[in-house]
């Protein structure tokens, strides 16, 4: 028998068109105990009302309506997808999402991004109140509680673009005295009274001075400038500073630093120092509430201390969720006598562990005179009574 010549079929070539098989709905395909069917369950409880008033119905309808992106937002976000032309790509190549389009095309990347341009912070806020609340009706998550923990996140700005507050403060203060050095030169020189001038009128005095005279402004290497010249630029020097310094003052608020590369970021002291010289880095500090493993809430502050962000943060998930929690639940990062006043007198129960719990326990601190915790306390004179 020649072995040459036989009937197996050839599995490496197509020799027929593979069939075109479409099922009648892609739910078919999908697990009952999927995430995405509780997600979808879940957010098709909210109110979409505002989001809808996002887009006129004069002009030309979205390709996918607003609703529907959204719910392909949060699902992308709950799986680490964060690109728009990644979503795309789900949205193309898997069957979750292409569920949840609910047979619309897939939209291009730049139909997400407008989507996210149109979606003001107040409109977010309210879908996830929204959010929170139908996860409160199915789920272990209360207000009963709240637990709150802070973390600092390291900007995306350059380390050495640091602007302090005392250096910008110390430069400040030493313009009136050249301001003062100024308007002498200009008497002894111009024969000019500007002493009833601040830098900008001089500035602006003697630039009309210069153009009376038609006067021609000189640079470079070997050029003679006038005395009139001179003293003009130094005055539209100290002008130029004044109101340099003046801007960084306005741009750190109440800040005592901030990246000129990202003027929003403070500069920190790191958890993560490689260095391990203390070294101050831009960064945020990210407050979270969280209950039952939900986010309830999370707030960006410039302050480094955990302390002066805790009054902040509880009034803004007051107004966030328009309830008032029973308990605040927090480290010993967060207390400080204000900070327990606030919340005894706002009708909160703390349960907040104190800053010296542990060092309260040993002997040393025990047997410290000088600390107030161990003197006698005379409540009708609101006074403590030193040991010796």
């Amino acid at each position: 028998m020649n072995q040459n010549h036989t009937n197996e079929p050839n599995y490496t070539k197509l020799v027929m068109p593979r069939q075109l098989v479409l099922p009648l709905d892609y739910g078919i395909l999908i697990k009952e105990t999927a995430p995405v069917r509780l997600l979808d369950a879940v957010l098709e409880e909210l109110d979409y009302k505002e989001l809808q008033h996002l887009y006129s119905p004069k002009g030309r309808k979205s390709k996918v309506p607003p609703h529907i992106l959204f719910k392909i937002f949060v699902y992308a976000m709950s799986n680490g997808v964060y690109s728009t032309r990644m979503i795309q790509q789900q949205c193309e190549e898997n069957i979750n999402y292409m569920w949840l389009l609910q047979g619309y095309s897939p939209p291009s990347h730049m139909t997400f991004q407008r989507f996210f341009a149109r979606c003001t912070l107040d409109i977010l806020m309210n879908l996830f109140s929204q959010l929170m609340e139908a996860i409160n009706r199915h789920d272990t998550l209360t207000f009963n509680e709240v637990f709150i923990d802070g973390t600092k996140l390291e900007a995306n700005a350059n380390k050495y673009t640091f602007v302090w507050r005392k250096a910008v403060q110390k430069r400040l203060d030493t313009l009136p005295s050249k301001l003062a050095i100024l308007k002498q030169d200009i008497w002894n020189k111009l024969g000019l009274d500007t002493h009833c001038m601040n830098d900008e009128c001089i500035y602006t005095f003697l630039a009309k001075e210069i153009e009376v005279k038609h006067m021609e402004l000189v640079q470079g290497k070997g050029k003679h400038k006038t005395p009139l010249q001179r003293l003009y630029e130094r005055a539209e020097a100290l002008y130029e500073k004044r109101k340099e310094y003046e801007q960084q003052l306005y741009i750190m608020g109440e800040r005592n630093s901030y990246s000129k590369t990202d003027p929003d970021a403070t500069f920190m002291r790191m958890k993560e120092d490689h260095m391990r010289n203390g070294q101050l880095k831009p960064a945020y500090n990210v407050q979270l509430a969280v209950h039952s493993e939900y986010i309830m809430g999370i707030g960006v502050f410039s302050k480094s201390n955990d302390t002066n962000t805790l009054i902040p943060f509880v009034q803004q998930l007051e107004q966030i969720h328009s309830r008032h929690f029973t308990y605040v639940v927090a480290d010993a990062g967060y207390d400080s006598h204000e900070n327990l006043t606030w919340l005894k007198n706002n009708h909160y129960l703390s349960c907040i562990k104190p800053q010296y719990y542990e060092k309260a326990k040993t002997r040393t601190w025990t047997k410290d005179i000088s600390k107030a915790r161990n003197m006698e306390y005379i409540p009708e004179e609101d006074a403590f009574t030193c040991a010796k």
